[in-house]
């Protein structure tokens, strides 16, 4: 009888154990989807070192802009057209000394425009700059909406040894290293304490 009500025992932990495993699961799978980007119309905005968060127009609603002007790899997938306007600064050629001729304008040196993609909550947004000039008209054209991670930094559970000693743990990751604790019931009354360190690869 003492037998039989062991197993029973064993078979009733065993399916709590699985049904907590399988609710952590899928509670897993639901919280770790990615985030779709939010694409809508944003106006362009100016910033006080002279650079421009550019504005964004939605590729349905812009379809003469969403054409990419370069060619594109066989295979590749364009995800966003993105064009900058620079007004060159002006630079005047000084006439040497005792010549008659008035200053007159050097030719303007190409214009350098650097781009930077950057990732604000769920979207993200082109910011654009020039050593060489202002940024005075920037667009953005979504083609493509991207996913986001979500990080899940935190992770907790429970733990079953094969001398059926239950515990609890708690983990965290920093960077590449992971720390965490864990907390094991030995006999009743009595927990043992142990802390972990990992390194995530």
């Amino acid at each position: 009888m003492t037998t039989l009500t062991t197993q029973i025992k064993l078979i009733i932990a065993a399916v709590l154990l699985a049904a907590v495993a399988l609710g952590a699961y899928l509670f897993g799978v639901r919280t770790t989807q990615p985030v779709v980007e939010r694409i809508e119309p944003a106006a362009s905005q100016s910033q006080a070192d002279g650079s421009l968060v550019l504005g964004v127009k939605p590729a349905a609603s812009a379809p003469a802009d969403a054409v990419p002007k370069q060619a594109i790899p066989k295979g590749a997938t364009v995800e966003r057209v993105i064009s900058a306007t620079i007004k060159p600064r002006s630079v005047l050629k000084i006439p040497t000394a005792g010549a008659e001729s008035a200053p007159a304008a050097t030719e303007c040196p190409p214009v350098r425009v650097d781009l930077s993609m950057i990732r604000e909550g769920d979207q993200r947004r082109i910011i654009a700059s020039s050593p060489d000039g202002d940024v005075v008209a920037g667009l953005d054209v979504p083609l493509e909406a991207g996913t986001i991670p979500i990080s899940h930094p935190w992770s907790a559970g429970l733990s079953y040894g094969t001398d059926r000693t239950p515990g609890v743990y708690v983990e965290r990751d920093l960077g590449r290293i992971r720390v965490g604790a864990e907390a094991i019931r030995q006999e009743v009354g009595t927990v043992q304490g142990r802390v972990r360190l990992g390194w995530n690869w």
